[in-house]
């Protein structure tokens, strides 16, 4: 091996070693989705504080009395919610499942925060073939 080729060996080698460490630096450590979550979706409602907005589709006695609507379809659970976060966080949604309780997760992934906030609507989509009767929780 010459020289040349020694050293572009050396080289390439040195800059897959500095983009593996990158990469394991960039990476989250976010827990992967419970197998039993089908699906997850969050939207916009309003602006913390837009009552206006809020009023109409009875969002404010939902987010005051902590109201969670759980729905059986067949043998999917419909979980929805409202809630108060940060708005500029990004968010991911996840489960966990103990015993006869689902604990909904809505974790901010980012490491932004900001003095504002908004309130999204949160659609969970869980997998229950055997009809069984969860208590639902939110957890953070």
């Amino acid at each position: 091996m010459g020289r040349g080729t020694a050293l572009q060996a050396g080289l390439t080698l040195a800059g897959l070693v500095g983009f593996g460490l990158l990469s394991a630096c960039n990476s989250t450590d976010a827990p992967a989705r419970h197998s039993r979550l089908l699906g997850f979706k969050a939207a916009f409602i309003a602006e913390q504080g837009d009552e206006a907005a809020l009023r109409p589709k009875g969002v404010a006695r939902k987010l005051r009395t902590g109201a969670i609507e759980v729905k059986p379809v067949h043998d999917i659970l419909y979980i929805s919610l409202p809630r108060h976060v940060n708005a500029c966080g990004q968010y991911e949604g996840n489960i966990a499942i103990s015993w006869d309780t689902i604990y909904l997760r809505y974790v901010d992934v980012s490491d932004v925060a900001c003095a504002s906030g908004r309130i999204d609507q949160l659609t969970y989509l869980v997998d229950n073939p055997k009809h069984k009767r969860y208590k639902v929780v939110f957890r953070n």
